[in-house]
């Protein structure tokens, strides 16, 4: 071998490179000249060949099984291979026993130096490389194992379990003191010195920062690969798992490193490498994703010798035009001329196109072949990769619908009623006994109106099926039901709707199996859980798994930015609530590389993701408000208008009042060039400055004026936050001629004509009748003990709805439930969303005086009989029974 002047040079080698990454073809034709070259090595030399091994870090990962490191290599696993004779195994057992015996006899002992500790434990790793070549029993090597642990444990200043309770291993002066010490404590050293602890966790660091260095050359030379196969984006993906594996692997060699020595230039070098290896990571998936296939790259028929189908001509990715895409892609479907892989892309360039169907029949033309595409796909599921399965499902939830099946699939939501205009036997019938899996049916639950469901999957009985009947994720939303009691649609109208559905839930079992789930990325995975927010609909068992996978430190690490946010407001729109996974998901988001990259639209998504989940941090709130006003002097990342508006609307929903943040997220606003508003922004706006106790801000002045100059049409919801808007207004003592200083009498005029309509408004919507529950009912008894008592009154001066009203003491009492409040992420505690709050501050201002009751207060004093209640409702009012 050219090159390698000699053996000597030839163990050197093999020694550095075995620590490193023994699937280096170099490794092994190294050890093929050593192990088989015409004059055989001197004893001496496979002496030390014995001794080659890896850190303990690999060890352990083999030995767990983590097949994801089975590019490492294990101690002695090119030692020179001798006789399983009886003589020579006795003999390496009594060594092994004798080693035990040493390294037991130093664990009893009050003081060990840190050399004893490194020389028993490398001797140990010789042995257990030995009895690992040697034996197939687990006897011996088990103990090794154990024995080994302990040492490490150890020398890395970690607690230590022996079978009893021992006290945590701290060094002093290079000496191991057993001691009462807490674990992990920093030990102070001196200048830039390095004790011999140091010393072992420099040299991991710095095998970490080589690996590294290693694998960015790796991932950059395929990077510059022009027209990758099969087998390379194959590759891309195991170097990909590597660098995640590097990276998780610096964070903690460095923070073990920081503990000895706060300031060092490896540090410097250590942060460089992971930055390195964060940038690169980034590079290959979006290399990996805008690979077009051998279909796409070539305008030249290939026909494969195994299946003999004909492939693409023509190179779809460059297509612009909807018709020729459609009628490219209808004559090669009609061929079966494109495997599953290629159909998921040009199902997805389907999508991006489809904005251009006008027309009803192009609509119906894009929807048939949309159908006929995710049919050949769910028929070739078990071929696909976790990208392509995610474009699919990102297609089918983007699916184009005429304006009558939109509207019909606004109303078939899971748990609404089916139309009043139904008729049994016409549009749903029960006498069906098989359904699909994701088939949208009628559900009749007792004796209450038949409602749309979804079929999960099978039931734990024979002849039934698991139904997701209750929008949610609670156990009481699905439910095992015998098939008398779903019924099938048999509308013709929703035969799209339930194409579509039946092959979304089929695509999506592709991610069930474990090795698609290991192979999904962040981006896979926040874009299939996108694809189930938008369908309004999550197959619980692919969301589940989807979750636990996510939940995985390694890829919680490698998420980005954007993929954090949709991954958050998907959480929202499904009505998933994971506290302990939304506080992860978070505390990423506002690590600095996510946060610097991210753009204000992702900053708007995770606020408002948050305050409709009910959660919040204070201190995340306050730091995701000033990055969105620090990202104003980057015109690329900048918020726009409907992104500030979300942010001061999020804040407003769980009351975090910050008036110096929210003064200066109005100036913001007033100063962006392009201020593209709609009517529901707008009165967004002015509800979050009411709820801020500001609604005399001189935004709110700039809005009104927009609305009024813009004359567009108020809904429901637009006029019961205005109302809410100048009911504020009235109560800081704020007239509207004096907000509108300087304005045509006009535009005064309007105002005050909006501010009657809207008044009116409220008041015939707030006579409706609410249901009222078990607790507040118990309220209202015991309410009426103290005096005349009516529930559900109109006030009228304010058009607010209150639970319990007492004329004669002029007092409301307001019972809050669950609703009533969101979660402090932080302290663990609940306190009133912004619309409790904003509801009690206009009626005092009013001058009604309002008594709010917590429902976990009344809950506790209920229990305690009446005579308590009404003692304890008394002290609440300020009365007493004098009185």
């Amino acid at each position: 071998m050219e090159g390698f002047a000699s053996l000597k040079t030839l163990l050197f080698v093999l020694t550095w490179f075995c620590r490193l990454d023994p699937s280096t073809p170099i490794v092994f034709q190294i050890v093929k000249e050593l192990l088989f070259t015409s004059s055989p090595p001197s004893t001496s030399i496979f002496s030390n060949l014995q001794h080659c091994h890896v850190s303990h870090f690999a060890f352990n990962d083999f030995k767990r099984g983590n097949n994801r490191h089975h590019h490492r290599i294990i101690p002695g696993m090119f030692t020179k291979s001798r006789s399983s004779g009886h003589d020579g195994t006795d003999d390496l057992k009594c060594e092994i026993e004798q080693e035990l015996e040493r390294s037991r006899s130093l664990l009893a002992s009050e003081v060990i130096t840190k050399d004893e500790v490194t020389m028993r434990l490398r001797a140990l790793e010789s042995l257990a490389g030995r009895w690992e070549a040697e034996q197939s029993s687990q006897g011996l090597g088990n103990s090794l194992d154990d024995m080994m642990e302990h040492l490490r444990a150890i020398q890395y200043n970690l607690p230590v379990d022996l079978g009893s309770k021992r006290p945590v291993a701290k060094f002093d002066d290079g000496a191991l003191n057993i001691s009462s010490m807490p674990p992990h404590a920093p030990q102070a050293v001196g200048g830039s010195e390095l004790t011999d602890r140091s010393a072992v966790v420099t040299e991991d660091l710095k095998e970490a920062i080589f690996e590294s260095d290693i694998q960015i050359k790796e991932a950059r030379r395929l990077l510059g690969i022009a027209n990758p196969d099969n087998d390379d984006l194959r590759y891309i993906e195991q170097v990909q798992l590597r660098l995640k594996d590097i990276i998780q692997e610096l964070e903690d060699k460095s923070a073990d490193f920081k503990k000895i020595i706060s300031q060092h230039a490896l540090i410097d070098e250590a942060i460089m490498a992971k930055d390195q290896a964060d940038d690169v990571m980034k590079l290959l998936r979006e290399f990996q994703y805008n690979v077009p296939t051998n279909i796409l790259r070539s305008r030249e028929a290939q026909i494969s010798s195994k299946t003999k189908k004909k492939r693409i001509t023509y190179n779809l990715s460059k297509i612009s035009n909807l018709k020729e895409l459609v009628d490219i892609l209808s004559k090669s479907i009609e061929g079966d001329v494109i495997v599953a892989t290629d159909l998921a892309l040009c199902l997805n360039n389907l999508k991006r196109l489809q904005w251009q169907a006008k027309g009803f029949r192009d609509v119906q033309q894009v929807q048939q072949l949309v159908v006929r595409i995710a049919s050949l796909i769910s028929d070739a599921v078990n071929d696909l990769e976790p990208r392509h399965v995610a474009l699919s499902l990102n297609a089918l939830a983007s699916f184009p619908l005429n304006r009558k099946e939109f509207l019909m699939e606004e109303k078939s939501r899971v748990g609404m009623e089916i139309p009043h205009t139904w008729r049994l036997e016409e549009d749903y019938s029960y006498m069906a006994r098989e359904f699909e899996r994701g088939e949208m049916v009628v559900v009749q639950i007792e004796s209450k109106v038949p409602r749309f469901g979804v079929i999960g999957g099978e039931g734990d009985m024979d002849g039934s099926y698991v139904v997701y009947y209750e929008d949610g994720f609670d156990a009481k939303c699905c439910r095992s039901l015998d098939v008398g009691k779903i019924g099938k649609i048999l509308d013709s109208d929703f035969e799209i709707l339930k194409k579509r559905m039946i092959m979304f839930f089929h695509i999506g079992t592709a991610l069930l199996t474990k090795e698609m789930l290991f192979a999904c990325n962040s981006q896979d995975i926040a874009t299939v859980i996108w694809s189930s927010a938008k369908m309004k609909i999550a197959d619980r068992q692919v969301f589940q798994r989807l979750v636990e996978q996510m939940d995985r430190s390694s890829l919680l690490s490698s998420m980005r930015s954007r993929d954090i946010a949709t991954i958050m407001w998907s959480f929202s729109q499904l009505g998933y609530t994971n506290l302990e996974l939304v506080s992860k998901l978070m505390n990423h988001f506002v690590m600095e590389r996510n946060l610097e990259s991210a753009f204000g639209q992702d900053v708007a998504n995770v606020l408002s993701s948050m305050a409709k989940m009910r959660v919040f941090h204070s201190k995340t709130f306050y730091m995701l408000g000033k990055r969105v006003i620090a990202m104003s002097k980057n015109e690329k990342i900048r918020a726009n208008s409907l992104s500030i508006s979300s942010v001061l609307s999020s804040f407003a929903q769980v009351n975090f009042l910050r008036t110096d943040l929210l003064l200066q997220l109005d100036d913001l606003f007033l100063s962006l060039p392009d201020q593209h508003v709609n009517m529901q922004t707008c009165c967004n706006l002015l509800w979050s400055h009411a709820v801020f106790r500001i609604p005399d801000a001189p935004l709110c002045a700039h809005i009104l004026r927009l609305m009024i100059r813009e004359k567009q049409r108020l809904d429901k919801s637009d006029k019961y936050q205005l109302h809410l808007f100048f009911l504020s207004l009235s109560a800081v003592g704020e007239e509207l001629s004096t907000l509108l200083q300087g304005e045509d009498s006009a535009i005064i005029s309007d105002c005050e004509r909006l501010k009657e309509e809207c008044k009116d408004f409220f008041m015939r919507t707030s006579s409706d009748v609410n249901s009222v529950s078990d607790s507040q009912a118990s309220l209202a008894r015991c309410a009426r003990r103290l005096g005349s008592v009516e529930e559900e009154h109109v006030l009228e001066d304010s058009g607010y709805t209150v639970d319990i009203w007492m004329p004669e003491l002029n007092t409301c009492i307001e019972f809050d439930g669950p609703t009533h409040y969101v979660v402090d992420l932080e302290t663990g505690t609940e306190q009133v969303d912004g619309s409790t709050s904003l509801k009690t501050f206009c009626l005092h201002a009013l001058g009604v005086r309002c008594v709010r009751v917590p429902y976990r207060e009344w809950d506790r004093v209920r229990i305690q009989g009446q005579e308590a209640q009404i003692r304890w409702l008394e002290s609440k009012l300020g009365l007493s029974m004098q009185e």
